[in-house]
């Protein structure tokens, strides 16, 4: 898939482009069906189907107050994306000038970037231009002046409701996982960049990589069964999100800690991802270091007789995110 990160007049001259907008966090069910009439589309009129995102949410330049918690990082979204069979991405920086653009100022521009624009395909929610007050509708109309046609995709009705990013966050943020993975048509997983931590595990005998997840949606609090993508390997391992209440700290932040059940290279500033298998149990207090050691053990073990019935988690995440 190639990836192209302006709108230059012409920066795509290919033949007939089909391409499918919107910011796509978790890459979901709806959205992949957004993106599959794109490249569906592309296949039966012969041409290349494509999607245009943002790097950053754009709440974070409109209302950075209601910044959500996204459910992946950039490179996830890229991953994803590229799984859907797209040719091409045009991965934009949501900036003040973005912004302000009149929605008829938008399609002139995305037209002189792609003189062979076909057809552009969007969810019905979406919004664009200055003020987000560009619609479907009007999309349809400047779009014509272009000769593009415009495809809408309503929301799809899932059993647990309509599936939105939002409704995404709330099912993992409130442990839901098995919803959230019904929206995401994947299991769930928790990506970041592995940072130094404290030590403590190490001290314990337990080491574990700490993950900075950059202010991504995390489950609740707890020790989970996990399958890791690192350095184009796969590990087994077991996951710990909360604020480590055995060992005080003077700011008891949330904290995502992983322990691998087969010892792996060097990973501080490697990114990796984690699937999400069963949760053990609860994050608890215990009275004295050795409960807690006891405590992992038997979690360890029980995720060694989890991976011995199961071999690993079904996922989809990319081996390697560097």
């Amino acid at each position: 898939m190639k990836i192209i990160r302006s709108l230059d007049p012409q920066v795509v001259a290919a033949e007939n482009i089909f391409l499918a907008m919107g910011f796509f966090d978790g890459v979901h069910i709806g959205h992949q069906a957004v993106i599959e009439q794109a490249v569906n589309t592309a296949q039966n009129e012969v041409g290349q189907a494509w999607a245009l995102t943002f790097e950053q949410h754009p709440t974070t330049l409109l209302t950075p107050e209601r910044t959500p918690s996204l459910i992946y990082s950039l490179d996830q979204r890229i991953h994803f994306l590229e799984t859907c069979g797209l040719s091409g991405l045009i991965l934009l920086k949501f900036d003040t000038a973005f912004a302000n653009q009149e929605p008829s100022d938008f399609i002139a521009t995305l037209h002189a970037a792609i003189p062979n624009l076909h057809t552009l395909f969007v969810g019905t929610n979406w919004r664009y231009g200055r003020n987000a007050s560009g619609t479907v509708d009007s999309l349809t109309t400047d779009a014509k002046a272009f000769g593009t046609q415009v495809s809408s995709t309503p929301a799809i009705q899932s059993n647990s409701g309509t599936v939105s990013s939002t409704h995404i966050r709330h099912a993992i943020s409130h442990g839901e996982l098995s919803t959230a993975e019904e929206l995401l048509g994947r299991p769930v997983s928790v990506s970041g960049t592995v940072i130094e931590g404290r030590k403590i595990g190490r001290e314990i005998g337990f080491p574990t990589a700490n993950i900075d997840t950059q202010k991504r949606v995390l489950p609740p609090s707890g020790v989970y069964i996990v399958n890791v993508s690192v350095l184009d390997e796969d590990y087994q391992g077991v996951m710990n999100i909360g604020t480590r209440p055995t060992f005080k700290a003077d700011t008891p932040d949330t904290v995502v800690e992983i322990h691998l059940l087969r010892t792996p290279p060097t990973l501080y500033g490697r990114d990796l991802t984690a699937t999400l298998g069963p949760k053990l149990r609860k994050e608890q207090k215990f009275v004295t270091k050795d409960a807690l050691i006891a405590q992992i053990e038997r979690d360890i073990d029980a995720a060694r007789a989890y991976f011995l019935e199961n071999q690993a988690i079904p996922s989809n995440a990319p081996n390697a995110l560097s």
